[in-house]
């Protein structure tokens, strides 16, 4: 962006910074309590494999691969769930989807919600096959709460902040994806990867003191 818009000069040059788009890393971090809270909240046993995936219900977000993905699972793990965070435009057709496959007990759909950070605790691994992605937030939120994240081929690098996240094409067979699923989960091994997302500039207090301090500084600058 910065290449595009002020040239490579400009974007090579020590005027130029990224900030990234950090979160509130305490929030994110693993937390059994909750876990149980959520679980007790949305019905879900204690040995019941939670598959969760975070956002808006478009074609982007590749929501129909997850119920493919998801019904291969079901096949060779019949205690598992899905549970889908988010709404949109797409929901009444992905609906369908679920009942045509018969998986009506299998998966829950929370709408929008204000407690992500929670959600995430009750989930056992996080699947983003999205088709495209400028980054990928919700996979930086899933691995600060310590889940492994499988997601598609298509979600730029820089994602993978953690030894957590693995790619898999989009072009692959569902039954990769659902191996690639059953072999990442382990929720008795929740890690908690705090220090590597905040080393890569993900710890929003870290980033809000730095913004602070470069507005200052083009204050003082400014004066003399």
């Amino acid at each position: 962006a910065g290449e595009w818009l002020f040239g490579k000069s400009m974007a090579n040059s020590d005027r130029h910074f990224i900030l990234k788009n950090a979160i509130e890393l305490d929030r994110f971090v693993y937390n059994h309590e909750a876990r149980q809270r959520v679980r007790k909240e949305l019905g879900i046993d204690d040995d019941v494999m939670v598959i969760g995936h975070v956002g808006r219900f478009h074609e982007q977000k590749n929501h129909s691969f997850i119920l493919e993905i998801f019904s291969a699972i079901v096949q060779k793990e019949p205690k598992s769930l899905l549970l889908f965070v988010g709404d949109g435009e797409l929901r009444g057709f992905i609906t369908n989807q679920i009942h045509k496959l018969g998986l009506e007990r299998k998966v829950i759909m929370t709408g929008v919600r204000s407690d992500v950070p929670d959600l995430l605790q009750a989930m056992d691994i996080f699947l983003f096959p999205s088709k495209y992605e400028g980054l990928g937030m919700a996979i930086i939120e899933a691995q600060a709460a310590g889940l492994p994240c499988i997601i598609s081929d298509q979600i730029p690098e820089e994602v993978h902040v953690t030894d957590l996240v693995t790619s898999i094409s989009l072009t692959d067979d569902a039954s990769i994806w659902r191996d690639a699923i059953l072999t990442a989960v382990n929720p008795d091994k929740r890690t908690a990867p705090y220090k590597a997302l905040k080393d890569a500039g993900y710890d929003i207090k870290q980033t809000a003191e730095w913004l602070q301090s470069f507005y200052k500084k083009i204050f003082i600058n400014s004066k003399r």
